[in-house]
Parts: structure tokens; C-alpha cells; sequence
């Protein structure tokens, strides 16, 4: 039996593109877009992808998981953790599933800054 994904391809897509654009990995950024385009996603969304938050284009979901991403790898103080930010995600997500994304959010980081340094870097 197969089973369900706990978070769609298409948002885990998602993730990994934002990711790569926040580590500045340009071949997760070129392999990610190519993804998302086969999944069905638009030029026009994921070229947006770097003012998500000035743009329509992104679901209410997306937006969330956008918030999420740039609150665990950007580490700032212009996204803080708080009761509504929780609440927010809690209307569209279950705790199993942001569970799942925070962890999904980690490994993603860690795999885009390790291919960002081995692809920048020859290897001697």
C-alpha cells in the first residue's frame, strides 16, 4: 500500500526552492524550479518567490509554510515565533504535519548548504 505524503510534493517543492534561494545555491534554485515547473507551477511564481510577501500569487498555505521557512533558516527578529504565528499555521496544518515540516524545513537547509559548498568549492 502506498501511502499519502504527510505534506504535498508540490509544497515540499516549494520549500526546497525558497531554501536554495535563501543559501544562495543556485543549483538547488535550477533544479527545484525545474521540478515545480513539471509539477505545474508558473515562471511567473516562482521568479516572485523572492518578494512572497509583497505578492498574490501564494496560497494562504504557502504563505504559512514561506513564514515557517524564513522564521527557522533566517533566524531574525522580524519573524518571531508567537501565540498567532502558531495559531495561523494550527488553521491549516495539523501538529503531525508541522511537525513533519519543521523537520522536512532542517534536512532541506542542511542538504542545500552542503551541495552549495561542494559545488562552489573543487574538491582536491
Amino acid at each position: 500500500m502506498i501511502k499519502k505524503p504527510a505534506i504535498e510534493i508540490h509544497l515540499l517543492e516549494l520549500i526546497s526552492l525558497r531554501i536554495a534561494q535563501l543559501c544562495n545555491c543556485s543549483y538547488g534554485i535550477k533544479i527545484h524550479s525545474k521540478e515545480l515547473r513539471l509539477l505545474g507551477d508558473t515562471d511567473l511564481r516562482m521568479s516572485l518567490l523572492y518578494a512572497w510577501k509583497a505578492t498574490p500569487y501564494f496560497s494562504k498555505k504557502e504563505i504559512a509554510v514561506l513564514q515557517l521557512v524564513d522564521y527557522l533558516i533566517k533566524k531574525n527578529t522580524t519573524n518571531k515565533w508567537n501565540f498567532e504565528f502558531r495559531e495561523g499555521l494550527l488553521e491549516l496544518f495539523n501538529k503531525k504535519e508541522i511537525h513533519y515540516l519543521i523537520v522536512a524545513i532542517q534536512k532541506i537547509d542542511l542538504w542545500s548548504r552542503l551541495i552549495s559548498i561542494y559545488k562552489s568549492k573543487p574538491i582536491t
